[in-house]
């Protein structure tokens, strides 16, 4: 993503977003779920980063999302998951990644990934 300098946080689609804001308001959006499949998830990273050229509402979903395909990947093993929210930041950019424990996929599944339409549920 690419950071905007001095851009002030906006929900609307070319407004910036507060990296920090959207990993916090993510993740306690998914608290609950997390907490009843006993998985810890946290953000690992800068107490600040730069605003990036995205909506707060739009980065907030995609994180959303990650973190409840990570949780889901585990199924029936929870209880010793771990997702990490981690950040960093370059000259021109910040970089999030969503980094977990689960099993990952199989060597089938992760030839389709990007493949439109795919899914591995039912």
């Amino acid at each position: 993503m690419r950071a905007g300098a001095g851009a002030a946080r906006g929900d609307s689609i070319g407004d910036a977003a507060d990296p920090i804001e959207s990993i916090r308001l993510a993740l306690s959006m998914c608290q609950a779920a997390l907490r009843s499949a006993r998985i810890d998830a946290r953000y690992e990273g800068p107490a600040t980063l730069p605003a990036v050229e995205l909506s707060s509402a739009e980065l907030t979903q995609v994180l959303v999302n990650l973190v409840t395909n990570a949780a889901q990947s585990f199924g029936e093993v929870a209880g010793a998951g771990k997702i990490r929210l981690c950040a960093e930041t370059t000259d021109e950019a910040v970089r999030l990644a969503v980094i977990d424990n689960g099993p990952g996929m199989s060597p089938e599944v992760l030839s389709k990934v990007g493949t439109l339409f795919f899914s591995t549920r039912s």
